[in-house]
């Protein structure tokens, strides 16, 4: 598995379609911060990628990054790793988010459970896209 920091985040290749991400303790995600990983994931990724966001630090992002997370298109689907309530509460309003597109989003509190359910939700994609 490869791995890739930028000062904010960690990124870990864990499948030519799959990175694990985990943002650094106290960071607010901004825009331009989300558009480095962006372009990083593009490069390193197949598309349409998923991510596994391993929720372990507390961060937060700026109105405007919640705004433009649904609307990364070669996303598939987002798995978040919680470990806290507020996690979750933060994980839920953004999937409430209005979006142009419908945006697979959703929490676990278990590693495998996360990473069984992108594979599920990639394998899926991949159906549609074969018809």
């Amino acid at each position: 598995m490869d791995s890739y920091q930028l000062p904010f985040a960690q990124f870990t290749i864990i499948k030519e379609d799959l990175a694990e991400v985990t943002v650094a303790e106290g960071v607010e995600l901004n825009l331009h911060m989300l558009k480095q990983s962006y372009e990083l994931l593009q490069a390193k990724l197949n598309a349409p990628f998923s991510l596994l966001i391993n929720k372990v630090n507390s961060y937060s992002y700026s109105f405007e990054t919640q705004m433009q997370l649904p609307e990364l298109q070669e996303i598939n689907a987002v798995a978040v790793l919680t470990y806290d309530y507020l996690s979750i509460k933060t994980i839920e309003y953004l999937a409430s988010l209005p979006s142009n597109k419908d945006w697979n989003l959703h929490h676990f509190s278990n590693r495998q459970n996360a990473l069984v359910w992108l594979q599920q939700k990639a394998a899926e994609t991949a159906k549609i896209k074969a018809k």
